[in-house]
């Protein structure tokens, strides 16, 4: 009897490890470091940068997906003389993202999946293990300016999503989602920032949103988008969009390329983008532009001078599979304030080509530099930042390869 209890046992275990491991489970480490970087800034010099270790896991099943992530950095504020610092941040001095993230997300019925998580889902361009959690809001294809794909949650705070495909609405669905205290207190108000989105999918035709985001506290400014994509030619993604900030403490234009700074006002962002895939040539194209609609009084370094400006931002992008094993990803943006001469007209072209090499089960190896060329006070300063990393993937089929 004992025999049989062991065999059952060990039977039970070696079929529920199957069934785990069956599932989408990843896991990889990336090692990397920014080798070189060069502020642009007058009279700055190239240093070297930081080292950084990345460990990343997931989970998928039908009921529920988990994903977790930590970067540690080695860096350095004197010049690696005396201030060494070794903690949790990321390899991109200027976003001072803490990267300590976690994300759950359960479907206990057909229609309905929570998230729950800290994360910086799309921020960080990684491929996140379940889809569709995310609400709809602005990254577009090429520079972030976009705001007919953005994804306004990102993997923080609490979602709730319902999906009314089982309800005879196919294509619709219901998103809500907020933020914690921690995470919106500014200026000395704590408050709750609620996303709300309601997206319908037209299959192989298009995609409409219509998206807000409305904080508590009091005096705060709230965000409204309504965003399309066309579908319906085979390789080809069109998206445009408006989004309007309603009494903003202050509005900035593009994500990672912040050109200008403005009063509390009402503001609208207009934004369009294009994709399209050459599938025969493993090959795919992409634009997108942001400008701020009408003129706005600039204030910071700009006061001095009275200024009004109408920041664009602008870029483009090439992914190439040269061959099946070699990816290569050129990413172009440009910004401009677009105001006068007079007034210190500022720009901002940053050039990101990067290559990476799938050598199978030794990894995948990237190189990753950043070029930025500002102009300031109408001369050109040139900075950059070289990177390189290696990523050894030990569970999963993730590529290495960060979102585009």
């Amino acid at each position: 009897m004992f025999k049989k209890k062991l065999v059952f046992v060990s039977l039970l275990l070696v079929c529920s490890v199957g069934i785990l491991f069956a599932q989408n489970i990843t896991f990889f480490n990336r090692l990397g470091s920014t080798f070189l970087s060069k502020e642009t800034e007058q009279d700055a010099s190239p240093n070297f940068g930081n080292i950084y270790n990345w460990v990343v896991g997931g989970y998928e099943s039908e009921k529920f997906s988990l994903y977790g992530r930590a970067q540690f950095v080695i860096e350095s504020a004197d010049g690696w003389t005396d201030d060494v610092t070794f903690g949790i941040g990321t390899n991109n001095s200027k976003t001072g993202t803490k990267f300590m993230e976690f994300n759950g997300a359960i479907r206990p019925l057909p229609f309905l999946e929570i998230a729950l998580g800290n994360g910086y889902g799309s921020n960080d361009r990684m491929e996140l293990p379940w889809e569709g959690y995310q609400l709809s809001g602005g990254y577009g294809y090429a520079t972030e300016a976009s705001y007919g794909l953005r994804k306004w949650a990102s993997g923080n705070g609490l979602t709730f999503l319902l999906k009314g495909d089982h309800f005879g609405m196919e294509g619709l669905s219901i998103g809500w989602n907020a933020l914690p205290l921690g995470n919106i207190v500014q200026s000395g108000d704590a408050a709750w920032e609620n996303t709300s989105m309601i997206n319908y999918h037209i299959k192989d035709v298009a995609n409409l949103s219509l998206g807000g985001k409305f904080t508590t506290a009091h005096g705060a400014g709230h965000v409204i988008g309504l965003y399309g994509e066309l579908l319906a030619v085979k390789g080809l993604k069109v998206n445009a969009g408006v989004t309007m900030n309603t009494a903003s403490t202050r509005t900035l234009l593009g994500a990672n390329d912040v050109l200008s700074v403005h009063e509390k006002d009402f503001t609208t962002l207009v934004n369009t983008g294009v994709q399209y895939t050459i599938t025969p040539l493993r090959m795919t194209l992409g634009a997108d532009m942001g400008i701020l609609a009408g003129k706005k009084q600039l204030t910071g370094q700009y006061t001095r001078h009275d200024a009004t400006a109408m920041p664009l931002l602008v870029g483009g992008i090439i992914r190439w599979t040269i061959i099946p094993p070699v990816h290569a990803r050129i990413q172009i943006r440009y910004g401009d304030t677009l105001a006068s001469k007079e007034a210190a007209r500022d720009s901002v072209l940053v050039l990101n080509p990067r290559i990476s090499y799938n050598a199978g089960a030794t990894g995948t190896f990237c190189l990753d530099p950043v070029i930025e060329i500002g102009e300031v006070g109408r001369e050109n300063i040139v900075g950059y930042r070289l990177g390189l990393y290696w990523q050894y993937n030990f569970a999963g089929g993730s590529s290495g390869r960060p979102r585009s």
